[in-house]
């Protein structure tokens, strides 16, 4: 069975995340983690190497709600002629689409989350 440090490993080689310390990255592993196997379908094999990976991409998605919060944070930075800025909405999309694409490529393990239409 899949442990957190199994998904911390795998979270570590996201390009961004290697100055986070351990400590910082556990929680959102374990919700990860658990959010996977929340939804493991009967009989799912629990050796599957689906877990780690889609549990750490789960990991990287939470991980980035966290931060939204924090107050270091910058929407625009300006350094004499230089100027940064974040689209925040645009890296949500990203994360997003990480996050998507991982539970799509689980698919064979996970659970169905069931359909909803909504017409006017």
């Amino acid at each position: 069975m899949t442990d957190v440090s199994e998904v911390l490993s795998c979270l570590m080689k996201y390009a961004d995340m290697e100055t986070f310390t351990d400590e910082q990255l556990t929680p959102v592993c374990e919700r990860g983690l658990l959010w996977v196997y929340e939804r493991l379908k009967p009989g799912a094999d629990r050796e599957s190497p689906l877990i780690p990976h889609t549990a750490a991409a789960l990991a990287h998605y939470f991980f980035f709600l966290t931060r939204l919060t924090e107050t270091d944070k910058y929407e625009a930075y300006t350094a004499g002629d230089m100027s940064v800025r974040r689209n925040t909405e645009k890296e949500l999309k990203l994360e997003e689409r990480i996050r998507d694409e991982a539970i799509a490529a689980a698919s064979s393990i996970l659970t169905d989350g069931g359909f909803f239409f909504c017409g006017s």
